[in-house]
């Protein structure tokens, strides 16, 4: 994604994430990083520019170097690391992050999104039961 973007910063056209034959809105994507870090918005027509730390995640500083920098954006990022342990439900996250944090979700999209992010990194598993 970062570096489709750095090549073409137009907010307002579609996007396909690599291995996936559908095209989203880049808006769309965007949107769900929220402020991570990674970009910023400026300009008409609404363009993208990456970050400094965005660059360097593009020079090869690895996985872990992006996930300290969604660590140093997101709230609740990091922390469900710590709180994590041998395993929680994202029922159980997002009490904490309520709880804990102050963040009163009222769904579990936001600790889901998180999850996400961290399973993409190798940083989570995920099981279910169903």
């Amino acid at each position: 994604m970062l570096r489709n973007i750095d090549a073409d910063p137009l907010v307002d056209r579609t996007f396909t994430w690599p291995g996936d034959s559908s095209a989203v809105p880049l808006r769309q994507v965007l949107h769900s990083l929220g402020s991570c870090g990674l970009f910023t918005r400026e300009g008409r027509p609404l363009r993208v520019s990456l970050t400094s730390e965005a660059k360097h995640v593009l020079d090869d500083a690895g996985t872990t170097y992006l996930i300290a920098v969604l660590h140093a954006h997101v709230r609740f990022f990091g922390e469900i690391l710590e709180s994590i342990g041998e395993g929680l439900t994202c029922g159980d996250l997002n009490r904490i992050a309520s709880d804990t944090y102050g963040l009163g979700w009222k769904t579990l999209v936001q600790v889901r999104r998180r999850l996400y992010w961290m399973h993409a990194a190798g940083m989570v598993e995920s099981w279910t039961n169903g």
